[in-house]
């Protein structure tokens, strides 16, 4: 199995999190999953999609999550992985969460439901061969107002068909809380 990584910037936690988190020194730190991801193929050529936590999310540490790696190029058929990490698994831009877009809909047929909301969303790195897996990480700066921040992930996959999306696949939700 080849493993990719994606090291991104220090993620906005910092930037939306400090409003909101809420100071408990000593906290640990927690990642724990909710939902279900979809359950039924969106097309046949769909990719299945599920994100994991390597570590917990401390202050001044990487935060790695690994999921399905993207494929490609895109000429003919490709699935692209993402996650989100959001700060709401009860709303976003006034979508009441989950929404669940009703399945095998035209223009693009989705299977599953959001979970969290879209604040931060990370491409995973294209794999070359058939269960490449992708890792992304997330930077935790070391600061103490950050324990006790809640924040949400889900990781989807778009599958492309001759340049167009054919389907969208959601996962599960992941749960995590930044600690010591």
């Amino acid at each position: 199995m080849t493993h990719l990584t994606r090291t991104y910037r220090t993620i906005s936690i910092a930037a939306f999190g400090a409003m909101i988190a809420t100071h408990a020194v000593g906290q640990n730190a927690t990642y724990s999953y909710f939902g279900t991801a979809a359950k039924v193929a969106c097309s046949p050529v769909q990719q299945a999609v599920q994100h994991t936590a390597l570590n917990l999310p401390r202050i001044g540490t990487t935060f790695m999550v690994q999921l399905p790696a993207s494929n490609g190029p895109c000429s003919y058929l490709c699935n692209l992985m993402f996650l989100t990490t959001g700060f709401s698994n009860t709303s976003f831009q006034g979508v009441a969460l989950p929404y669940t877009p009703l399945p095998f809909t035209t223009p693009v047929p989705t299977c599953g439901s959001l979970l969290v909301s879209l604040d931060h969303i990370d491409f995973a790195p294209t794999g070359t061969t058939g269960g490449a897996m992708a890792q992304i990480a997330l930077q935790i700066p070391n600061a103490t107002n950050l324990i006790g921040l809640n924040f949400y992930q889900q990781a989807f996959s778009m599958t492309y068909v001759l340049g167009s999306v054919n389907s969208i696949a959601l996962g599960r939700g992941g749960h995590g809380m930044i600690g010591l």
